[in-house]
């Protein structure tokens, strides 16, 4: 019995949680949206939870939630590219000025130097753990190299990932305690365990072979352990629909397409869907779908040079370099992007190979429900609110 009971509650556990039938919904709004302040809503659970974000519509308005919120809305937990995102957002924000070093200067010709550009003032629209970052990257007010604060940035954003995590409960996008829950039920499989190990002399002299109580404590043991490691909690109402518009958006995201795109209407466009790029696995697309329309605008007659960058909003940066050409030159600051990314989360623990996988991969990045923003939360500038 136990050889057969422990793998059907071992299966019975994961296809819960994967499927997501735990997950909760507004059954009378339409997927995505929340109800406004006093409007009563009526709350269900089940696999449709699941579907609203797997089949969420192209969304084009920008999220109001952070684009580190992304993992722990699709993913139900921050990883390496939420921090990356929360980073380089930081920077469009104007806190900081993201560079290669000057050829006269005494950094390191590979590594990036951070400039200082904002006022701790300018921090009490931040989180507290964001507020860390720039204290770990700037105690004075000078320019520094990442490689130089790099013990102290993986501190800071270590907390910045401990406060996303605590945040999603705050501000209910997520509920419940599935690891105590998960431990309950491995419990009560370890006291069968202890049962099958305690009186396997006695099932043995009742005449079943020894091998059968070997089996069943093997069995219960694997069982424990796959329950252990799909402990997840659950999206409430409120977080399903903000996983909703983040599928949404991350299509966009996907789907955008130069010849869409008027040179006009990218001002800003760029810079504002980077960090969510970043956070979905998307930082090459993105900057190919802008430079073909910088390409195009060059095309149609418009002097883009220099005036087509500052266009896009790149004050942050210096890393695009239209003297190589614009193709060349998106190219070549897609990879540094994403060079910056790793190096930035590289020692940050082992942030992305403890994914869960989430429900669709929606994004390169190959995790969690969908590939884009979200658009609606309350809260915090890190993970709720106040979007750009």
């Amino acid at each position: 019995m136990v050889l057969v009971a422990a793998p059907l509650v071992a299966l019975w556990w994961r296809r819960r949680v994967r499927a997501g039938s735990v997950d909760e919904y507004f059954a009378d709004l339409v997927p995505g949206l929340l109800p406004v302040h006093g409007q009563p809503a009526r709350r269900q659970h089940g696999r449709r939870a699941r579907q609203m974000v797997q089949d969420a519509a192209v969304r084009f308005d920008s999220p109001q939630v952070r684009p580190a919120s992304v993992g722990v809305l699709t993913r139900r937990r921050t990883q390496a590219p939420d921090l990356g995102a929360a980073f380089v957002d930081l920077a469009i924000r104007g806190h900081f000025r993201i560079r290669r070093p000057h050829r006269r200067e005494a950094f390191a010709p590979g590594d990036w130097v951070l400039d200082p550009t904002g006022t701790t003032a300018q921090w009490s629209s931040l989180s507290p753990a964001e507020r860390g970052v720039l204290r770990a990257l700037f105690p004075i007010d000078v320019p520094v190299t990442i490689a130089q604060r790099k013990d102290w940035l993986r501190t800071a954003l270590q907390g910045l990932r401990t406060e996303l995590d605590q945040q999603a409960r705050d501000l209910r996008w997520l509920s419940g305690r599935p690891l105590l829950l998960s431990l309950g039920v491995v419990l009560a499989l370890g006291v069968l365990a202890a049962a099958a190990l305690t009186f396997g002399d006695h099932v043995t002299l009742a005449g079943v072979p020894p091998l059968l109580g070997s089996l069943a404590t093997i069995s219960v043991l694997v069982s424990m352990v796959v329950i252990a490691l799909t402990a997840t909690p659950r999206r409430t109402a409120e977080g399903t629909a903000l996983a909703v518009q983040i599928s949404g958006f991350g299509r966009f995201l996907q789907v955008a397409e130069a010849r869409r795109i008027r040179f006009e209407e990218a001002a800003g466009l760029f810079s504002r869907g980077l960090p969510w790029a970043v956070a979905l696995g998307l930082t090459e697309h993105w900057c190919r779908v802008f430079r073909d329309v910088l390409v195009a605008a060059q095309h149609s007659g418009y002097a883009v040079g220099d005036t087509g960058i500052t266009h896009l909003d790149l004050g942050w940066t210096d890393g695009i370099d239209v003297l190589d050409g614009i193709p060349d030159a998106f190219d070549a600051f897609a990879d540094s992007v994403e060079s910056l990314v790793d190096d930035v989360t590289g020692d940050v623990g082992d942030l992305a190979s403890s994914a869960d996988g989430g429900d669709s991969g929606g994004s390169d990045s190959g995790g969690g429900d969908s590939g884009g923003g979200g658009d609606s939360g309350g809260g915090g500038d890190s993970g709720g609110g106040g979007g750009d």
